[in-house]
């Protein structure tokens, strides 16, 4: 849950047990299709995707 300064929730999140999206809404319920504040995930922090040369 993304709250502001006043405790408004202003986004929703729910994971599975693997840390996967499943759903997402803004503080209204409205579901959305993409992360409207942070882009991160589970546990907040940012991943990244190497490439390894074979």
């Amino acid at each position: 849950m993304i709250t502001d300064a006043s405790g408004a929730i202003k986004e929703q999140r729910q994971f599975d047990a693997w840390g996967n999206i499943v759903k997402l809404t803004d503080g209204a319920g409205n579901v959305l299709t993409a992360f409207a504040i942070l882009d991160r995930g589970y546990t907040g922090h940012e991943t990244f995707v190497r490439r390894w040369a074979d």
